[in-house]
């Protein structure tokens, strides 16, 4: 799998862009026993609830202020050594 390549859902077929979405997608115990009956996936609403975005097929979190902050900071130190 090469960075660009996203994580696909082998129950439901939904792509996501972080292991992190994807494993919130994912719900339930691990049991198959009455009353939880396994692991289940969120459906569209709940991702979209969530704060996850569909683009291009593909579930995304869009990028907090805080973290666009940090990143434009790591960048101007990364160009402050060249």
């Amino acid at each position: 799998m090469s960075i660009k390549d996203p994580y696909c859902c082998s129950s439901c077929g939904a792509k996501f862009s972080s292991l992190v979405l994807f494993d919130w997608h994912r719900t339930g115990d691990y049991t198959n026993e009455h009353p939880h009956y396994g692991r289940s996936c969120r459906n569209n609403q709940q991702l979209l609830n969530h704060g996850a975005e569909n683009i291009d097929g593909v579930w995304k979190m869009p990028m907090t202020e805080s973290q666009a902050a940090s990143l434009e900071a790591l960048k101007a130190r990364r160009n402050a050594k060249f």
